[in-house]
């Protein structure tokens, strides 16, 4: 019996100095260094089992057509190429964490966070053009843009770019 009892504290102390477990919010606090492992560690598989199971899958991209995987607790969502890469992570928490706010228009996040890349694009059709503010941080991108302008909300995704070769 004594046997059992000693095994059993070292299976709990051994998941606990491993990092085995289900990680607490804290533990799993979205920060930049947080973005940047997301992005390192790149593999769809990888990142789900890292953050665990309690997420739900909703629709992403301009037309809505990718599943993006929502981690309500983190408040964010992340969204892989079809071959489980990580291409880009969106929500609420990213705002917080490049000091930024939803309510801001371009021209106040480039006060926060200096000259970023201006430029103009679409979603979906010509008919929904949008103003767009890039950033190059570490292994990805920053990107905002904005439906009305500069003097509206803007939308915040972080992303990476790859290139791909032809067969």
């Amino acid at each position: 019996m004594k046997r059992i009892f000693i095994l059993v504290i070292a299976v709990i102390c051994l998941l606990s100095l491993t990092g085995c477990g289900k990680k607490t919010e804290e533990e799993l606090k979205i920060d930049k260094k947080q973005i940047v492992r997301f992005f390192e560690i790149d593999n769809k598989e990888d990142i789900l089992k890292l953050l665990g199971n309690d997420y739900k899958i909703v629709q992403v991209g301009a037309e809505g057509l990718i599943d993006g995987y929502s981690y309500d607790k983190l408040g964010i969502i992340f969204a892989f190429s079809e071959d489980g890469k990580l291409d880009w992570i969106e929500g609420e928490k990213l705002y917080s964490v490049f000091n930024v706010k939803a309510e801001m228009s371009l021209k106040q996040v480039e006060e926060r966070l200096g000259t970023g890349t201006k430029g103009k694009a679409f979603i979906e059709t010509p008919d929904h053009p949008i103003d767009t503010l890039d950033y190059k941080m570490d292994n990805y991108y920053l990107s905002f843009y904005s439906f009305e302008g500069e003097e509206q909300g803007v939308v915040l995704t972080c992303y990476t770019v790859r290139f791909y070769k032809k067969d």
